[in-house]
């Protein structure tokens, strides 16, 4: 069990590509593995969580990627959360909400969860997403995946639709669920 350590908030570096990719395989794996055949979740996890792709995300310029160090260093310390805001992404049941941007990822390892990561990457996200004059938040979560949806609506988010999620021969339903950002000037 980690000590409890500072944890410092900053944007990812390419040199932090290796382990986001450690950490979104082990997520991945670990909260849906069990449910995709061993070579759909293999292909998957090689095309979407290697560090090449992760390097990808991060030079995008439609994707904003954050990661939670350890430590407290802005420098250093390791990784053990990450989140991505994605531009340009939609869903038809967001596309009437006004000015939506994606909360395409919020990944925690599991023994840092519970410390309240989460949340900080969260707010982080809303901030970024306002900076960026977004109005709307979004997302996708497996309708199984019930722990993230609590959480999801916690925070505020509501259920507004869903779509199908495939990995290879597998097809899953995912809820959309949205948040509306609340301008901070009012």
């Amino acid at each position: 069990m980690p000590s409890p350590s500072p944890i410092t908030l900053r944007p990812a570096l390419p040199t932090d590509a290796p382990q986001i990719s450690r950490l979104g395989h082990s997520v991945f794996t670990t909260a849906f593995g069990h449910a995709i055949p061993a070579a759909d979740l293999a292909s998957y996890l090689a095309s979407t969580y290697s560090a090449s792709a992760l390097a990808g995300d991060i030079a995008n310029p439609n994707i904003t990627t954050v990661v939670a160090c350890s430590n407290g260093e802005e420098d250093g310390g390791e990784v053990v959360a990450f989140a991505q805001l994605t531009e340009g992404t939609m869903e038809k049941c967001v596309e009437d909400c006004e000015s939506p941007v994606e909360l395409q990822r919020l990944y925690v390892l599991g023994e840092w969860a519970g410390k309240g990561i989460g949340k900080m990457l969260m707010e982080r996200m809303v901030e970024i997403a306002r900076q960026k004059g977004k109005k709307t938040l979004w997302l996708g979560v497996w309708e199984e995946n019930v722990k993230a949806q609590a959480v999801y609506k916690k925070f505020g988010f509501e259920r507004v639709g869903e779509h199908k999620f495939v990995i290879g021969s597998k097809v899953d339903t995912d809820w959309i669920m949205v948040y509306m950002l609340k301008d901070t000037q009012e």
